[in-house]
């Protein structure tokens, strides 16, 4: 019988120290994907040809919340101030 209870605990211990170890990996997680979202979220791409406001224009898509986006569209020369605009940071 206390076989059985020593090999019960054993079993309880290693399913602990997986489920702490799965906490752990969403923590890190967690924390990668925060430090990520405090990055430069920008990446500008060339608008789509059929954008009306001409051949220049670069367009940037940056989430708002894990199902939204938005997309930002400026002409290739100005994205520096629209990045600054939305960090608050405009002169």
């Amino acid at each position: 019988m206390i076989e059985v209870m020593k090999q019960a605990l054993e079993a309880l211990e290693l399913t602990a120290d997986r489920m702490q170890k799965q906490r752990d990996a969403i923590t890190s997680l967690r924390q990668a994907i925060e430090q990520a979202q405090k990055q430069e979220p920008w990446v500008w791409q060339q608008a789509p040809i059929k954008t009306q406001w001409g051949d220049d224009m670069v367009v940037a898509d940056l989430a708002i919340d894990k199902d939204h986006t938005v997309s930002v569209y400026c002409e290739r020369d100005q994205t520096a101030r629209v990045e600054a605009m939305f960090r608050g940071t405009n002169t």
